[in-house]
């Protein structure tokens, strides 16, 4: 899987670039833009939908990429991913307990959360034991939130919470 090409949407802007699996742990695959060094690479779960077939962009946006080599390029890389599913609307309430990942302390571990803010299509996820400095605010269809017990049953470890001194957490998995 390491060093396949796949098109990027919108890493800093609306571009559309090639992209190179340079790592992968677990359900995550971590991406560097052809062309650039190692201070710039992402991670994106496996089947996130800003990622797509470098077929993509060749029938669409052939003319934006510079490369001389585009053609070869394309005919090394070509590869499907399949559609996810996305809810319509959002439904999470205050109160709700989730997996999410820690953008700030990326180790593609899920962190027990709780949802602590509902504003439109936008959640704010507070990370269990630390204080609302370390929140993060995502679109409720953000692949970066899960339900609880989705890291058991992927066969990956939870992060556990920060400690809170003076008291325990627990934590039921189903």
């Amino acid at each position: 899987m390491l060093f396949l090409k796949f098109s990027i949407f919108g890493v800093k802007d609306d571009s559309i670039c090639l992209a190179t699996i340079v790592g992968v742990h677990s359900v995550w695959i971590c991406l560097r833009l052809d062309g650039e060094d190692g201070s710039n690479d992402f991670w994106r779960l496996c089947d996130d939908i800003s990622v797509r077939p470098v077929g993509f962009v060749f029938n669409f946006f052939y003319k934006e990429y510079p490369f001389i080599k585009f053609p070869k390029i394309l005919s090394d890389a070509i590869c499907l991913i399949s559609p996810i599913y996305r809810p319509q609307s959002n439904k999470f309430q205050v109160g709700m307990k989730c997996e999410a990942i820690d953008h700030r302390n990326f180790n593609g571990r899920p962190c027990p959360a709780t949802i602590v803010e509902v504003n439109g299509d936008f959640i704010t996820v507070n990370y269990d034991g630390w204080n609302s400095s370390y929140d993060s605010k995502e679109r409720f269809d953000s692949r970066h939130i899960f339900p609880v017990g989705w890291a058991e049953k992927c066969g990956i470890p939870l992060q556990p919470p920060k400690q809170i001194h003076g008291s325990f957490l627990h934590y039921l998995f189903f």
